[in-house]
């Protein structure tokens, strides 16, 4: 999945979409992957429409600053408005797969059923078009004219009127068995049916007649698909049975017999049925293809119900989860800016309270900053959270922070994690420096980078080397906004020759020699990794654990070997 489009959207590619979990959590064991993704957290749409657009959206974010500001005053407009975001979600509910339903009508494999469930919804649709009709602010970002809101509605008028006149208001589900199309519609079709009743009630009002002229009470009148209609009698009573029955069929205790008249009826019905269902559906496919002539104004009111329902859910996002409406700046601003924000996914896991926000600043002044500190602190989740707030906010959405100041980005890069591709014969590190160099090579100076352990999957000293010398090219070369996290913190003495570098850390409480993760980063650098500490609470056996403390101590007595 890879967004190539130049100068209209932000560059979002692979690696980016996978490693901020925006469609697919990387964690093992969640159901379908897709529980604790970006897109299972934030869609709050009512319709397959709007699901389907805001995945649009999710890879494809604006970069034009007007578009984006569209988007949020109609999510402002609406957060603002709770008793008008509240009736067109009502309506929403019940709004179908327009789009997909039309799509049938165009194959010819839609039924009746689609046919009144695409009135309905239509219908519904001009409603919520009526609630926001003369809000400018929804018209300016749907690009909509009051000349063309009236063009839509006088032309969805008539496909509803098509089906509603045509069609009855509950068809069966197959369209080759007639009892689908109203009377008034085709005048051979109502004669037929006309006759067809006829002999049905003369058929309905023969059993009764038959019992008083033979005298058997508990003769019947019946019909299956196989032999027709048919008149039952007991064989108790065969000697009452008149001279022009003539046997069909015989059954264990009983006889069933025909008529010359009652043949004849049979044969006026089941004709006459053959043919109402030839015609019903010939009137039907032309139904179909007088529908398809308002396509347009049909995908023209999906589009509309979609982007409300997309920004009507981003408003309930909003209102849901207290977001913030970010302030939105042109690219050469430069800067990024949040006060108190949060991861979007991670917060909705951990009970209320729970998580903590963090502050962050990328600035012309200090626009690399380089993480330390240990695994399971939130460094990863630290730089992820700026990374999807960035996003969402050129997708039109407000932000989980208490404040927030974004200038727009070009792209989003990422290198996070660490995995192999085995099938193209590629290790871990080897993948790792793939997505390394495709940041350095097509990242600029708008671009937001986030990078995680950089180095780690070679020797200690390659690895090293290889973080300072992509530090340094971030810095010299691309400047651009980047969040750094890291192990190496031989890394934190860059800040002395890097001026535009600034080191953070995220904060560790010790006491009685247990450590506590606060999850906050703050400024300053750090040069231990608590890494013993982390295998002890991962359950490392203590025989493990001790051992392990006496080569650091050696180690960090003689700044060389492994202690053996």
């Amino acid at each position: 999945m890879l967004n190539t489009t130049k100068n209209k959207y932000m560059r979002l590619d692979s690696e980016a979409i996978r490693n901020l979990e925006i469609f697919q959590s990387n964690q093992i064991g969640i159901s379908q992957q897709t529980d604790n993704s970006l897109f299972s957290v934030i869609d709050f749409s009512k319709t397959s429409l709007g699901s389907r657009l805001l995945k649009n959206w999710l890879l494809y974010p604006l970069i034009d600053k007007d578009e984006i500001m569209a988007r949020l005053n109609v999510v402002e407009l609406f957060t603002n408005n709770r008793s008008l975001k509240n009736e067109i979600v009502d309506i929403l509910k019940n709004i179908i797969d327009i789009e997909r339903t039309f799509a049938k009508v165009g194959v010819k494999t839609a039924n009746a059923r689609d046919l009144v469930y695409l009135k309905d919804s239509l219908d519904k649709s001009l409603s919520v078009i009526k609630k926001i009709e003369n809000k400018k602010t929804v018209l300016k970002q749907l690009k909509l004219e009051n000349s063309t809101i009236k063009e839509i509605e006088k032309n969805i008028k008539k496909v509803i009127n098509l089906i509603e006149t045509t069609i009855v208001d509950e068809p069966p589900l197959t369209v080759r068995e007639g009892k689908m199309i109203k009377p008034g519609v085709n005048q051979k079709l109502d004669d037929i049916k006309e006759s067809i009743e006829d002999s049905k009630k003369w058929i309905s009002e023969l059993e009764e007649k038959e019992r008083v002229r033979t005298g058997i009470s508990k003769l019947k009148v019946g019909y299956n698909s196989v032999f027709g209609y048919y008149i039952e009698v007991t064989k108790a009573n065969s000697s009452l049975v008149p001279n022009n029955y003539i046997r069909k069929q015989t059954l264990v205790n009983a006889e069933r017999y025909i008529t010359e008249e009652l043949k004849y009826k049979e044969q006026i019905v089941l004709n006459a049925e053959e043919k109402i269902n030839e015609i019903e559906y010939e009137i039907f496919m032309q139904l179909l293809d007088d529908i398809l002539e308002y396509s347009y104004y049909v995908q023209y009111v999906a589009k509309i119900v979609a982007n409300i329902d997309v920004l009507t859910g981003f408003a309930e996002l909003a209102l849901d989860r207290n977001y913030v409406k970010p302030q939105i700046y042109e690219s050469k601003s430069f800067d990024l800016e949040l006060i108190e924000s949060r991861h979007p996914v991670v917060e909705t896991v951990l009970q209320t309270g729970e998580f903590a926000p963090n502050n962050c600043s990328l600035i012309k002044k200090e626009y690399i900053q380089l993480i330390t500190g240990p695994n399971m602190a939130g460094k990863s989740t630290y730089i992820r959270q700026i990374a999807l707030i960035q996003l969402l906010a050129q997708i039109g959405s407000f932000v989980p922070a208490f404040s927030a100041k974004i200038s727009i980005v070009d792209g989003i890069y990422t290198r996070i994690g660490a995995g192999d591709a085995l099938a193209q014969g590629l290790s871990t590190f080897m993948v790792e420096m793939i997505e390394t160099a495709k940041i350095l090579n097509n990242a600029s100076k708008n671009s937001l980078v986030i990078l995680d352990e950089v180095g780690r999957g070679t020797s200690t000293i390659d690895g090293l080397s290889i973080a300072q010398a992509v530090t340094e090219y971030l810095h010299n070369s691309v400047g651009c906004k980047t969040l750094f996290a890291t192990h190496f913190h031989e890394l934190t003495q860059l800040s002395l020759k890097l001026k535009h570098l600034g080191n953070y850390h995220v904060t560790v409480s010790e006491k009685d020699g247990e450590i506590r993760f606060l999850h906050k980063v703050e400024k300053g650098g750090t040069d231990k990794s608590y890494g013993i500490e982390v295998a002890k609470l991962a359950g490392v056996p203590d025989e493990v654990i001790n051992r392990a403390k006496e080569i650091l101590e050696k180690n960090q007595k003689e700044q060389l070997g492994f202690g053996l």
